[in-house]
């Protein structure tokens, strides 16, 4: 249970993380709107900044398959990271 309850803890504040990176990334998107031309924003926004390598996996957390997700991005500068993320619950992606 003390497991379990380590896990949510820690995806409610990558929840908020993410949150907050989306609110950051709305604003900017609205600024930007504002100040270019419609041609223009979308050709800076089919340039890709960085690459995203996922891979997943599953552990077993009191008797629940709970998915886990390693990624690797690497921007334009090289630079590598290798964070892991673990979920409490099972993912369900949505598509609109």
């Amino acid at each position: 249970m003390r497991q379990f309850l380590d896990l949510v803890r820690e995806n409610m504040a990558l929840r908020e993380k993410v949150e907050a990176g989306i609110r950051a990334a709305n604003t900017n998107f609205v600024i930007a709107k504002a100040g270019m031309s419609e041609e223009t924003l979308h050709a800076a926004l089919m340039a890709p900044k960085q690459e995203v390598y996922l891979e997943t996996s599953k552990k077993n957390v009191m008797s629940v398959d709970v998915p886990v997700f390693e990624y690797k991005t690497r921007t334009a500068d090289a630079t590598i990271s290798t964070p892991t993320v673990s979920l409490s619950r099972p993912a369900i992606w949505t598509t609109r």
